[in-house]
């Protein structure tokens, strides 16, 4: 599931934040690369005590298959076939493509299903007291 991206020509520490905290839930851990918006003392003093960072061995993008994954699907099927005007009609469009890949677009990774419905159906599973306690 995308929960959301950053649409900027930079992204600091305190733009990081302020996406976090702008999220419906805060993740429990996050697995990034070291960039510098991660070492940041605005998102550093953020995640302390809220959030376990993972950080992957600089140079090891394979530490982070998911999101590479991830960004070569983005890169192929949006970036690579797009055109924009400004930056807000970059995030526009990038919000349009987010809702399509998490609520529309089946994965084979996810059986057919979508994000949206793997998460529906995770969630009804492991909230359900009699799957909790065995």
């Amino acid at each position: 599931m995308c929960l959301g991206q950053i649409v900027s020509d930079s992204i600091t520490g305190k733009r990081l934040v302020q996406f976090f905290e702008d999220l419906e839930e805060t993740p429990r851990v996050l697995r990034c690369d070291n960039g510098p918006e991660f070492w940041s003392i605005a998102f550093q003093g953020w995640a302390h005590g809220k959030v376990q960072i993972d950080f992957i061995q600089p140079g090891k993008p394979q530490q982070n298959a998911f999101i590479e994954s991830f960004n070569g699907k983005f890169r192929e099927q949006f970036l690579n076939e797009s055109l924009f005007f400004s930056i807000d009609h970059a995030r526009e469009l990038v919000d349009d493509w987010r809702d399509m890949y998490n609520e529309f677009r089946p994965h084979r990774s996810l059986k057919g299903k979508t994000p949206k419905e793997f998460e529906r159906e995770f969630k009804k599973q492991y909230q359900d007291p009699e799957v909790l306690s065995s």
